[in-house]
Formats: C-alpha cells, structure tokens, sequence
C-alpha cells in the first residue's frame, strides 16, 4: 500500500512546500480575492450587505449563495484564516494534479514526466492563485471530485459536489449541461435541484425581499464594473481579447463576436459529448472536465491570466496524447504551453506589456488547447475503452 501511495504523497509534499514558500514571500498579506470572500462569509453570518460601493475593485461579484463556501472558515480569524486556505490550496492541487495524470496517462511509465510537466506549464498560475487566495482549484478540485463519483456510479454525491463548487464560482453550472447532454438524467435532477436549494438559502439571512434587493444591487454593480475591467491586459475571455482590440465602444459587436467564437468551440464538444458520451472511461471523463474548464475561461467575462490553472486537466491529457498530433499542432501546443508558463510582467517593460497583452497571446493559447483537447477526444473515443483504474 505504501507503494501506491509514495507518488501522491510526494506531490502533496511537493505541493505544500511550494504554498509554504509563497506564503512566506508574498501572503498573507496579499491574498485581496481570498479577503473578498471571506469578508462576504463574515458579512452574510451577520446579515450584512454583501455588495458595497465603498469595497471598490475588491467588491464581492458573485451571488450571494456564493458566500455559503467561505461560512466553514468564519470560526478562524481573518488573517489565521489565509493559513487555512494555504492548506487547501495544496491538497487541491496536490488532488487535481496527481488526479488528472492517473486518469490521462492511465499507468504508463510517462506519469512522473507528465505530473512535472504539467505542473511545470502551469506553476505560475498556481503561484498567482496562492498569492491572490483564489477559488479556482478549489472548483477545480469539486469538479474533478464530481467526475471521480460519476466514475464510480454514484450520480446523487456527484451531483452534492458538483453544486458544492457552485459555491466556489457560478460557472460550475455548466455540470447540468454535461450531465443532460451525456444522459445522466439522475444526476441532472440532483444538481438542479441542489443548486435550487443553494440559490434561496441566503433568504435564511436576509428574508425574502433581502435576497431579492442583493440579486437586484449585484447587478447593478456587475454593469458598472465588468465592461471597464474587459480590456485590463491580463483578461484572457474572447469578451477580453475582442474588447482590447476593438475598443469598448465597439461592444455592440464585441459581444457578439466573443459568443459566436465560444460557440464554435462548444458545438463541436456538444456533437462529441452526444455521439460518444463515454462517461465510464477516466480518460474521457477528466478531458471533458478539462476541456469544460477552458471552454469556462473563455466565456467568463472576468477570466484572468491565472485562472488557467483549471486547465490541468485538459493539460495532463495533452501531454499524454501529444505524440499522437500531427506536427503542426505539436508545434502549436509546445507554443502555447510556453505562453501559459511565461510571466510577462517580468519579461517585458510596461508599454512593450501592454502592447503585448493587447494581442491575446494566452487567449489564443488556451483556444489551441480545446481545439487539441477535441481532436484527442475524438482520437479516444474511436479506439477501445482501455481496461478499468485499479
């Protein structure tokens, strides 16, 4: 047994290591999104407004069921509270790591190379989310959790984690989807049902009409605030990218064209996702979770550069399958994955950066990896399922 257990444990070491060391050089006194959420925890216990002009940038964002993920942290004080989240920040991506190359690479001898590389190509994405005290792993981690269980047949519990993530990030919504399309109706009823549940519990504190006048104000503050944050140079949407490049005054095509570039790449996985669900094969099932997870960043009006780190997934399996593309898109990945690893702030001075991230490198970084996360997925769906995980 301990056999088995040396590799995860060694990434976990590994893991909590690397937090220690960005703890020490940079948190907790960073760590402004994790004080974002655990202000609105703090804020929704005591019936407070979640949504106040007064927070400026670091306003909360989200709706309100959104605080209930930070409610289990309100028994530790603010700043002892980072700590905590340093802690799970490590298993999480410890989980998301080890997890994502197990199912890709499905025991071959590759594994230990691929858990370095990919954690390699998204280390400062990890390093970001760390200092920031971000959810993205957290949500990761709930979704991986989520396929795990599905894996196993237990759609009920797939479903509690997957609408547990919806209090990380709303965009966990995208499970209904993925269950309706590949068929799993149980699982579907249970999410929706539970993120029903999740949506009218913040009525416990505010009433009825508090819940409403939220809903009501954190809308009024998304208008105000995402359409100027679009063309800040670290978001990585096509609202982003099309934002910088034509300006917000062109936002009446801007939008448009951001939803018919998602589409292009969600109607191709649709089709997939129908015609080969293959939700028994681990493979399949963390590539469409990796895959789901870009297709998250693109959409997602408000996607920074380190929100990449949902991506491990979908990296993990293109390591692995990345003898089996042709050259052009080997080429192609090799160049994306080095754009996703670079820190450009250190790389170049601030007007070369702002010129540079006007253009979207990572933009089109993180589209040529769901385009060759589709093409695996098609190159796996046509040969026989392989034999179980052990």
């Amino acid at each position: 047994m301990f056999r088995r257990l040396r590799a995860p444990l060694v990434v976990a070491l590994l893991s909590a290591v690397f937090v220690a060391i960005v703890m020490v050089a940079e948190g907790p006194k960073e760590m402004q999104d994790f004080d974002v959420r655990w202000w609105a925890g703090w804020r929704l216990w005591h019936r407070e407004s979640l949504y106040r002009a007064e927070d400026f940038h670091f306003q909360f964002k989200y709706p309100p069921f959104c605080a209930l993920g930070f409610l289990p942290l309100l028994p530790f004080d603010w700043q002892p509270a980072k700590w905590v989240w340093a802690v799970i920040l490590a298993g999480t991506f410890a989980y998301a790591l080890w997890t994502s190359v197990k199912w890709a690479a499905e025991g071959n001898g590759e594994r230990p190379w691929i858990l370095g590389l990919a954690a390699l190509v998204l280390v400062r994405s990890f390093e970001r989310e760390i200092a920031n005290g971000q959810v993205n792993l957290a949500m990761l981690a709930l979704m991986l959790g989520a396929a795990a269980l599905q894996l196993r047949k237990q759609p009920l519990a797939s479903a509690v984690l997957a609408a547990l993530a919806l209090t990380m990030k709303p965009y966990a919504a995208v499970f209904a989807v993925y269950y309706l399309v590949t068929r799993q109706l149980r699982a579907l009823l249970a999410f929706v049902g539970l993120s029903a549940i999740l949506t009218v519990v913040p009525a416990w504190f505010y009433g009825w009409n508090g819940l409403w006048e939220a809903h009501r104000t954190m809308q009024a503050y998304l208008a105000k605030s995402t359409t100027a944050l679009l063309t800040y140079p670290t978001n990585v949407s096509f609202l982003g990218m099309y934002a910088k490049w034509f300006g917000l005054d062109a936002m009446r095509w801007v939008t448009p064209l951001a939803l018919v570039s998602v589409a292009a790449l969600a109607l191709p996985f649709g089709i997939q996702l129908l015609r080969a669900p293959r939700i028994t094969e681990a493979r399949i099932v963390g590539l469409d979770v990796g895959i789901l997870s870009g297709l998250i960043v693109l959409v997602s009006p408000q996607a920074w550069d380190f929100v990449v780190i949902t991506l491990l997934p979908l990296v993990a399996a293109l390591l692995v399958g990345f003898r089996t593309f042709g050259r052009p898109l080997r080429t192609a990945l090799v160049a994306s994955f080095v754009v996703l690893a670079l820190d450009y702030k250190v790389i170049f001075r601030d007007a070369t950066y702002a010129a540079f991230m006007r253009a979207s490198p990572q933009t089109w970084a993180i589209v040529v990896l769901v385009v060759a996360g589709l093409v695996l997925r098609r190159q796996w769906t046509v040969t026989p399922e392989p034999a179980p995980l052990t």
